[in-house]
């Protein structure tokens, strides 16, 4: 058996469903067919079709090809062999599945037998693959075999698709628009579902007249009469319009009409097809800005809104006079291009990109850059704006401008900083003021004593005095020793915390002040009688009674000093008063006891303040939060 080569068509693949077969009778003929049998066996010259009938199917635009009882080929026609690519005489006499062996076990072999064995005709279509085409295939059967005659439907299937897609987009329309088709010449007024959907009113009653009553009646008049003069000018095609309609609730929406219309040869208006859109939110949107921008006008801060991408939509006069761009210069552009430079932080853009993405709202501080390249710190709110539906509409944005807060921040760093290193200086300062005190006190008064005693011993080892006598004498001095060495230590060591309450610490405190100096001090303590106070407290009250009445004792020649404790909105509050000579508070003084105390007062978290003048004694107030 020979066999031949295949082609195109053999990659056919039938989907698993076809069209139903057509019930058992006659289907109609395709074009062009003359009613005779294709595939009565071949005579004479190999052809059993007259070369009329022969020409006749040549032309049809059906490809045909016929079989005999036994599958073999006995007919091509000339359309078939030009899209199947195959060659009439080639194939004639060859069985069809060898032709053709990927039809075999496939639907289309099972239509075929049943059609031949059943002698009833079939149609089905197919979509081939290879060539992105639809097939319509109707099989003929008769007592000598089998005529197939099929032709290209892809524009139909198209066209189909088409169709499906226009009737899917207009049922999404009706959500949203309501479609109507106007009969000017018979006043016929049709409406799709839409206007159900949209506004409540029923298609088949909503005619002209009661559209007209359904407009707002501040609005009636211009809306009607704009309608009829784009109707008069033969030069209209369009009429759009926007206005408030009333619906079956009672309620008034803001609607968008537009209008497309047809004329006949003389300008005519004839008919009028077009839709009207509920543009309510988009309205509600626009009145909401429009009154934003009439503040955002106002406002000594930069106002932007931005599109969903980034796009300069809109800014205020703010922002003109501090970026010195122009309105015309920044929108349209990117907000990036307009406001950032080299210097601003790469960290800052990608943290607003970031949220730019996820439709996010967002506050920081950045550097932003002016138009002539000047920079500036801004502080920006940026909120995103959804609609109705939770689509993002824009981002709303205010900045304001903080540069001078920012170089006042700086300011404040520096003076801080060189805070700390006064205080750090102080506190060395003091470390060794401490310490040479000590020293001193050691030399002059510890060691004078151990010297004298070390004499005493000295003269008791060698029988020159009276050992009893001198003895008692070493013995008084070394007590005397150990109560100043007790007094050091107290002085300089603070207080004995433990469960020791403030109050007795100062009273403790008042006591060994006026028992080593002639200062009278009038103690009111009542208020802290009770109070429990946190460590750092204790000791911060403590040292700074005990800086003051130092430098009362050695500067002011005071014979009186009055403290006074309060609780005052729960902060501990004391002052300290006296009678002494006073000072110029603004006079460069060269002690650190002042800095001292002020700096133990802000540790921890509380205020110290001094009022003093010559001659009049001295004030100090101390207020500590609790």
């Amino acid at each position: 058996m020979n066999n031949v080569a295949c082609t195109e068509v053999e990659a056919l693949q039938i989907p698993r469903s076809f069209s139903t077969p057509l019930p058992a009778r006659q289907l109609p003929a395709p074009a062009g067919y003359t009613g005779k049998d294709l595939v009565a066996p071949v005579q004479g010259n190999g052809s059993s079709i007259p070369g009329i009938a022969d020409q006749l199917l040549d032309r049809v635009t059906d490809m045909i090809i016929a079989t005999d009882e036994h599958w073999r080929i006995t007919y091509i026609n000339a359309q078939a062999a030009r899209t199947l690519r195959i060659g009439q005489q080639e194939y004639m006499g060859r069985l069809f599945w060898e032709c053709f062996p990927r039809l075999l076990n496939t639907e289309i072999e099972t239509y075929y037998r049943n059609a031949m064995q059943t002698g009833e005709a079939i149609h089905f279509d197919v979509f081939f693959e290879p060539m992105s085409k639809w097939f319509g295939i109707n099989a003929y059967p008769s007592a000598t075999g089998l005529s197939i005659f099929f032709r290209d439907i892809s524009s139909r299937y198209h066209t189909e698709a088409e169709l499906r897609s226009s009737n899917e987009r207009l049922k999404l329309a009706a959500k949203s628009d309501a479609i109507y088709d106007w009969n000017i010449n018979t006043n016929e007024l049709h409406w799709d579902e839409g206007l159900k959907n949209l506004f409540g009113y029923d298609a088949n009653q909503f005619c002209l007249k009661i559209w007209e009553a359904a407009i707002h009646p501040n609005e009636r008049n211009k809306i009607v009469a704009e309608l009829y003069k784009a109707l008069h000018d033969p030069q209209c095609s369009f009429w759009k319009m926007d206005y408030r309609l009333r619906c079956t609730n009672g309620t008034y929406c803001f609607v968008f009409e537009k209008g497309h219309i047809l004329r006949n040869s003389k300008g005519k208006a004839i008919r009028m097809v077009g839709v009207i859109q509920d543009i309510s939110d988009r309205k509600k949107t626009e009145e909401e800005l429009l009154r934003l921008s009439l503040v955002a006008q106002q406002t000594n801060n930069i106002v932007a809104i931005t599109a969903p991408d980034g796009t300069i939509m809109w800014v205020n006069d703010a922002f003109v006079r501090i970026t010195g761009y122009t309105v015309a210069e920044a929108v349209g552009r990117k907000s990036a291009e307009v406001f950032d430079g080299p210097e601003t932080d790469p960290e800052t853009i990608r943290l607003v990109q970031e949220k730019f993405r996820n439709k996010e709202a967002f506050q920081l501080q950045v550097l932003n850059y002016k138009k002539n390249g000047q920079t500036y710190w801004s502080e920006l709110s940026c909120q995103p704006v959804f609609d109705a539906h939770g689509e993002l509409l824009h981002f709303f944005s205010i900045a304001t401008d903080i540069t001078e807060k920012k170089k006042l921040q700086q300011v404040l760093e520096q003076e801080k900083r060189k805070r700390q290193q006064m205080i750090t200086a102080a506190a060395i300062k003091i470390q060794e003021r401490e310490r040479t005190q000590v020293g001193l006190e050691l030399h002059d008064n510890v060691n004078q004593i151990l010297t004298t005693v070390k004499l005493y011993t000295e003269l008791c080892r060698d029988g020159l005095c009276d050992v009893d006598t001198t003895l008692t004498k070493s013995s008084q001095l070394l007590q005397a020793c150990i109560d100043e060495v007790r007094a050091l230590s107290k002085r300089l060591s603070g207080p004995t915390l433990g469960k020791v309450k403030l109050y007795d610490s100062v009273v403790e405190l008042v006591a060994s002040i006026h028992s080593s100096s002639r200062l009278t001090i009038n103690l009111h303590a009542c208020a802290i009688a009770h109070l429990i106070v946190n460590q750092e407290i204790h000791l911060g009250v403590y040292r700074i009674l005990q800086e003051q009445f130092t430098n009362i004792i050695k500067h002011a020649a005071a014979t009186t000093a009055d403290i006074v404790f309060s609780i005052e909105d729960n902060h501990l509050c004391f002052t300290i008063k006296d009678d002494g000579k006073g000072f110029d508070i603004h006079a460069k003084r060269p002690g650190i006891g002042l800095t001292n105390m002020q700096t133990r007062a802000e540790s921890l978290q509380g205020n110290l303040f001094i009022n003093s003048t010559p001659g009049r004694g001295c004030t100090m107030l101390v207020e500590l939060p609790l």
